[in-house]
């Protein structure tokens, strides 16, 4: 049986092109601000939400949102959020929304002490409310009712994956898909102050993904950002939930590549759970098992769910097998599929991988011209220097991702 291994190879790669005399891609930008509220069950931390609608789209189908982490830095480099190219391109590929809020905390504590992040971080002190009124606020003013009542897409980094994790056990129903990257509720456990929230049986259809940096692994003491991670994916996955782990193997508590599998993740749970487009229902789709690959925690081979040996509730759930592709894991090849041309990127303009077919959707075709070799990697992450990338074109179809930048 043939094996792909993606150590060294190209077999993702997400090229941001420039635009000349541009700084956002096309599309409508609206924002609203709310200062901090000084009542203890508001939100005490002024914010600022930046949505992002494409152009085109005439009715909203879902909201993406990608959440900054604690502290003054991230929230600074978080304002960017709903211009990101990448992001955008999912946005728009699923006639979604994208949405970047901004908490302006004051400092870098991570507690619930005056202007600190807690205060914003877990929602039931006030952030659930005013994501809430900012969206029916975001929906009068961009003339788009829908944004009240379709599902979201969550994405959370350190404290904004504590957000989204406690925002999933709040709101299961509206939650289409979460990633969380170096953070979970289960982060703060050894926090007796963080009251931990309650997982209701509707959390467990929702797929979710735990994602941490390798350097975040540590013995002995508790590490929230890799323990509650790995405490999250199993005790969902021992209740049968969609749910996966898997390191970045490059990073720590950074987010560095990590967009270069969270969105390929998404895109395939929202390719599964959106209602269909122009319907009124708003009900999400349960998840489609029969795609699912299943692999062994921290292994590095997956097979689909069907062929797996081993206990499937403690296993890491991948929805598809174009994920796999990203996820820098050994995948079987099926008989009936031609083998993959590998590539690996060499400083050489213009690596062209070969198309492949893979199942229920086909892998990327893609031209970098001038990007130097990526290090050595399991590639979760995918390292792409867009300063030096002179142009980069990406197809996915059918299932996958069409970015046009």
């Amino acid at each position: 049986m043939n094996k792909l291994r993606f150590g060294t190879s190209l077999v993702l790669a997400i090229g941001l092109i420039g635009f000349p005399d541009r700084t956002h891609g096309a599309g409508q930008y609206f924002k609203i601000d709310y200062p901090a509220s000084t009542a203890t069950n508001e939100l005490q931390v002024a914010v600022t939400y930046t949505l992002w609608i494409p152009d085109g789209v005439k009715m909203i189908r879902g909201i993406i949102v990608h959440q900054h982490g604690a502290g003054t830095t991230a929230s600074i480099e978080g304002s960017t959020a709903a211009s990101d190219l990448h992001w955008q391109a999912l946005a728009k590929k699923w006639d979604c929304a994208l949405l970047g809020p901004t908490y302006r905390v004051l400092n870098d504590a991570t507690d619930a002490s005056p202007g600190g992040a807690e205060l914003w971080f877990d929602p039931r002190r006030g952030s659930d409310k005013t994501f809430l009124k900012a969206l029916a606020d975001l929906a009068a003013k961009s003339g788009h009712p829908e944004l009240q009542t379709v599902p979201w897409c969550l994405w959370g980094h350190s404290g904004g994956g504590i957000w989204s994790n406690v925002m999933t056990t709040l709101h299961p129903e509206r939650v289409a898909a979460v990633f969380l990257r170096s953070g979970s509720a289960a982060a703060f456990r050894n926090r007796p102050e963080f009251r931990q929230p309650e997982t209701p049986a509707a959390v467990y259809a929702v797929p979710t993904f735990c994602n941490a940096g390798i350097k975040e692994k540590k013995e002995g003491a508790w590490n929230g950002a890799w323990d509650g991670g790995l405490a999250v994916f199993r005790e969902y996955r021992g209740k049968g939930a969609p749910v996966g782990f898997a390191p970045d193997p490059r990073t720590g508590h950074e987010t560095g590549d990590a967009r270069y599998f969270a969105i390929p993740f998404l895109d395939a749970c929202l390719s599964m759970r959106l209602p269909a487009k122009g319907s009124k229902d708003q009900t999400l789709k349960p998840v489609d098992m029969r795609g699912a690959w299943l692999a062994p925690l921290l292994g590095d081979t997956a097979v689909p769910a069907a062929q797996y040996q081993g206990n499937h509730l403690e296993a890491v759930w991948l929805p598809n097998e174009t994920v796999i592709l990203t996820c820098g894991i050994d995948a079987p090849v099926a008989k009936a599929v031609p083998p993959v041309q590998v590539i690996t990127m060499s400083p050489i303009c213009s690596v062209m991988p070969s198309e492949r077919s893979v199942g229920v959707a086909e892998v990327l075709t893609a031209q970098l011209s001038c990007v130097p070799p990526p290090p050595p990697t399991c590639a979760l992450a995918r390292p792409v220097n867009s300063a030096r990338i002179a142009s980069a074109v990406i197809h996915l179809r059918k299932s996958a991702i069409s970015f046009s930048l």
